[in-house]
């Protein structure tokens, strides 16, 4: 898949407090317009899941696995249209 990649991250502070579906939709609106994308791809640790929870909502779904090269952390592939 040829992807553009950019990273987003909601500060640690911020997190809990509802803001991940705005958080998300902010960032999806943002690649739609400076990219034009045909499918939109997010990476999240597998422990995280309330992110995964967010974007499986949203209509990602998972695609994959990997382990990080430096010390071996699970990640989640999450895709969906754009």
């Amino acid at each position: 898949m040829d992807s553009i990649r950019q990273f987003a991250k909601l500060p640690t502070i911020l997190t809990g407090r509802g803001l991940g579906d705005q958080f998300l939709a902010t960032a999806v609106t943002f690649a739609r317009q400076t990219f034009p994308p045909q499918k939109l791809r997010v990476t999240i640790a597998a422990f995280n899941k309330r992110a995964q929870r967010l974007c499986q909502k949203a209509g990602f779904a998972e695609v994959d696995r990997f382990e990080s090269e430096n010390g071996g952390r699970p990640f989640l592939i999450f895709v969906r249209d754009a």
